[in-house]
């Protein structure tokens, strides 16, 4: 009965859009039960994707700007990919290529 109350108060406010689907109510139920953690759980997908863009971003400066490459005319048409796919995958790249590499 509670569940049938929130849905309605959610139907009125126009959150969701009545299908008249039983498994709208069961989705509303999970939410309801789960709402708290799930959002602690997307709280933390957030932060990790953060430093995992800013780990990137940081890989491809310091590639590109303080690794002691020169630069001419024509490799640097390679380097830059080279060095944005290196950052796409900068974890494998601090643990094993660099160490192996250097």
């Amino acid at each position: 009965m509670r569940y049938t109350n929130e849905f309605s108060a959610l139907r009125q406010s126009n959150h969701i859009r009545f299908t008249g689907l039983p498994e709208t109510v069961i989705i509303i139920q999970k939410v309801d039960v789960l709402g708290g953690a799930m959002r602690r759980v997307i709280q933390w997908e957030q932060v990790a994707a953060t430093a995992y863009g800013v780990g990137g971003i940081a890989t491809f400066v310091y590639l590109t700007f303080f690794d002691d490459v020169v630069y001419n005319w024509w490799n640097w048409i390679l380097i830059i990919p080279i060095n944005l796919f290196l950052a796409h995958i900068w974890p494998i790249y601090w643990l094993f290529l660099r160490p192996i590499f250097e």
